[in-house]
């Protein structure tokens, strides 16, 4: 995959997750009175995502790519601490929703031999003004909906 298609990926998954769990609020991460991250599993993004969400939230991403409202930035990927694993970066800036993120792609091939999923896109969300966390989704189930 190509960097700029392994970009426009990020961003889609970024998008997705901002736009349907994570919606902008007006109040910045103080740092005199940080508000708490909020924590979305991945039993909750499958009860508040949809297909339909999908193909929407898909739709925007690439139009908000293509009009450079949002911007991905580089992919960057290595082997995880054994054999059968990897890691990979993907980051991102939303612009409809003003959060910048990252997702943490890891593939471990091992995890299935006990019942755990291979793959994991655990995804951390920002203050666009602070810079500081104020999400984290559990975001394979997501990622998998928008492949």
């Amino acid at each position: 995959m190509t960097g700029r298609a392994s970009g426009i990926l990020s961003q889609l998954d970024i998008s997705f997750q901002i736009g349907h769990v994570l919606p902008h609020t007006d109040s910045s991460c103080d740092a005199a009175d940080l508000p708490p991250v909020v924590v979305i599993s991945e039993a909750s993004a499958a009860r508040l995502i949809g297909i339909e969400d999908a193909i929407t939230a898909v739709e925007s991403a690439l139009a908000s790519l293509d009009s450079g409202i949002s911007r991905a930035f580089t992919f960057s990927s290595g082997q995880g601490p054994g054999p059968g694993t990897r890691l990979g970066v993907k980051a991102g800036y939303d612009g409809l929703s003003r959060h910048p993120g990252a997702k943490l792609g890891s593939y471990w091939s091992e995890n299935s031999r006990t019942g755990m999923a291979n793959h994991g896109s655990p995804t951390l969300l920002l203050d666009d003004r602070t810079g500081r966390p104020c999400a984290f989704v559990a975001a394979s189930y997501l990622t998998a909906l928008r492949t």
